[in-house]
């Protein structure tokens, strides 16, 4: 766990030389928050953002604490500014569809990444939380059609196979064609990883269920 007492001392040291740092409030939060000390780690990231209203580490940070806190709604808020600062983080892009989710916020998640995927067309991070809500939303064939176009753009992120395989499973229905789609392309997916993935290995399971 490390000398979290010695960092926090530190830490408090720097802020009293140079308390206009966003950067030393914004790891006291951290610190405190890994501690469970949720109040003061909430009051350190409020006083980053009063500093600097665009602090990326503080949004996603405070975003994450209220999500993990069941306060989603607040989360949300703050994950949409940090996904503004930083479009192609994929975990804050994560944590962004979690929330909205939880906040009953969906079709406003998806206009909100609708329009960051029109200025980040490449980010996949966008891309993929999109797709996510369109499938929430039982919209199969934008979900479908989203995972394909980022399987193009994308060929160094094999993930994305198995996102668009597992997007069939779902959205299958009766259509043996989209199944038969899925079963090559996690085949060749497996096959490709030396069957050393896991969770490739699954999803091609659920294609393999499916399948009549």
């Amino acid at each position: 766990t490390g000398n979290l007492a010695g960092a926090e001392a530190e830490l408090k040291i720097s802020l009293e030389l140079q308390p206009d740092i966003p950067e030393t409030l914004c790891m006291l939060a951290g610190l405190v928050a890994r501690q469970d000390r949720v109040e003061e780690a909430i009051s350190y990231y409020d006083q980053t953002l009063k500093k600097c209203p665009d602090y990326f580490e503080a949004l996603a940070g405070l975003g994450h604490l209220y999500l993990t806190h069941n306060q989603p709604r607040k989360a949300a808020d703050l994950l949409l500014k940090a996904c503004i600062v930083r479009p192609t983080d994929q975990p804050v892009v994560d944590l962004l569809g979690n929330a909205m989710k939880r906040a009953d916020r969906v079709d406003d998640a998806i206009l909100f990444l609708e329009d960051r995927l029109k200025k980040h067309p490449n980010a996949a991070a966008v891309r993929n939380a999109l797709a996510g809500m369109f499938l929430e939303k039982g919209e199969c064939e934008k979900t479908i059609n989203l995972i394909r176009e980022g399987v193009k753009r994308h060929p160094e992120i094999p993930a994305l196979v198995n996102n668009l395989a597992y997007a069939m499973v779902l959205c299958s229905g009766d259509s043996p064609l989209l199944m038969s789609e899925a079963s090559l392309l996690m085949e060749r997916r497996c096959e490709e990883s030396n069957y050393t993935q896991p969770e490739y290995m699954r999803t091609l399971a659920k294609v393999y269920s499916k399948m009549r």
